[in-house]
């Protein structure tokens, strides 16, 4: 639910040669997530923020969050 820790993150990983492959929760107390990492992401082509169909409403401790890497996986393989 804080994107700047997301960013941040991305940001203190980057290395050149280097993806981000995100995943924001599909639940709708996320869009502002969604929203602010995708904005971040314009003109950084080593971001790939996860869209419908790929983003899912994650459980915690389910198999959404299993599904959610599967989504991740599909979607960078279409790539």
């Amino acid at each position: 639910e804080d994107p700047q820790s997301t960013i941040r993150l991305m940001e203190t990983l980057y290395e050149p040669g280097h993806s981000f492959v995100v995943h924001v929760d599909a639940k709708e107390q996320s869009e502002q997530t969604h929203e602010a990492i995708l904005e971040y992401s314009k003109g950084k082509d080593y971001i790939y923020v996860l869209n419908h169909p790929y983003r899912v409403r994650v459980n915690w401790g389910g198999f959404t969050m299993v599904n959610a890497t599967l989504q991740m996986l599909k979607f960078i393989f279409a790539q």
